[in-house]
């Protein structure tokens, strides 16, 4: 896993994922002022963390594998980093996938994955609340599977969303 770095108060957060999603509470310099904290509550952690934090919180997100079956999780977090109740599950059985990433989006937040329940894998955005309720999903378009996808927002409202796909023989990097 590579490591994901957001605004917190007073700093930086710097998080990443091995067998757990793991945050990390850093001054503006780089050096830890926060020691390490698991956010994840099962130790299955699969591979991608991203974060969306400002100055008054935000959420993690990351990946799973529950037995067999790749899902998405994600908690909210206050300015600080910490978490603010459990872990919430985003993707309901049938629903799997993993490669998620996070961006605050109109008053919520907006999530990127890997769908991997449908053949070819899509590219799939979640749409949800403040308090991680879904409020809609959009299919980017079809994908291989690969490295974890990046969503952000601009300042108008608009997402873009990338992602690398790998078909066994070269790599293309590809936008929406």
């Amino acid at each position: 896993s590579f490591t994901v770095l957001s605004p917190r108060l007073d700093g930086v957060a710097l998080a990443f994922g091995s067998a757990d999603a793991v945050i990390v509470g850093l001054d503006g310099f780089g050096a830890r002022v926060v020691a390490p904290r698991i956010l994840s509550a099962e130790g299955n952690v699969a591979s991608s963390v991203d974060l969306a934090l400002d100055a008054t919180g935000g959420a993690i997100v990351f990946d799973v594998l529950v037995d067999v079956r790749p899902e998405v999780r994600a908690l909210l977090l206050d300015a600080a980093g910490a978490p603010l109740g459990p872990e919430r599950v985003l993707l309901v059985s049938p629903d799997a996938g993993n490669a998620a990433s996070i961006t605050a989006f109109a008053g919520g937040y907006a999530v990127a994955y890997r769908a991997l329940e449908v053949t070819p894998p899509m590219i799939r955005v979640l749409l949800l609340t403040a308090n991680l309720d879904e409020v809609g999903r959009i299919d980017i378009g079809s994908a291989t599977r690969g490295t974890r996808t990046t969503i952000r927002a601009s300042g108008d409202g608009r997402l873009l969303v990338t992602w690398a796909d790998n078909d066994g023989t070269e790599t293309a990097i590809r936008a929406a």
